[in-house]
């Protein structure tokens, strides 16, 4: 099963190369004076184009009774995915709400900030 996966990512991967030979995306979509737009594209597509076998596979999975598990590993991923992510932004948000409280009450915010849990 493997092998197939990477071999159709494979095959959509030489399409898009050959495709983007013959017609170069940057004169296509009018980006020509945009520099490095055509190695972007060809990224940037490739990366969706290996993300197709994997739904490919979970088709596969649904019609074989195995798609509970396959949403099942999807969400535990998306659910860490989101936990790490809300860390980090709240993190920053709360940094710089930090600095621009300071910045408008000076020490009253410094007072309360000692007094406070968080």
């Amino acid at each position: 099963m493997l092998r197939i996966y990477y071999g159709l990512a494979a095959a959509l991967v030489v399409l898009l190369l050959v495709g983007t030979q013959l017609f170069p995306p940057s004169a296509v979509l009018g980006f020509q004076a945009t520099s490095n737009f055509d190695a972007a594209f060809i990224v940037m597509t490739a990366g969706v184009l290996a993300t197709i076998p994997a739904n490919l596979v979970s088709g596969l999975y649904r019609a074989r009774g195995l798609y509970g598990r396959t949403v099942g590993l999807q969400n535990w991923g998306m659910l860490v995915a989101y936990l790490v992510f809300s860390v980090l932004v709240q993190g920053m948000r709360v940094r710089r709400e930090d600095r621009v409280l300071e910045a408008a009450f000076g020490q009253a915010y410094r007072d309360y900030r000692s007094r406070a849990w968080f």
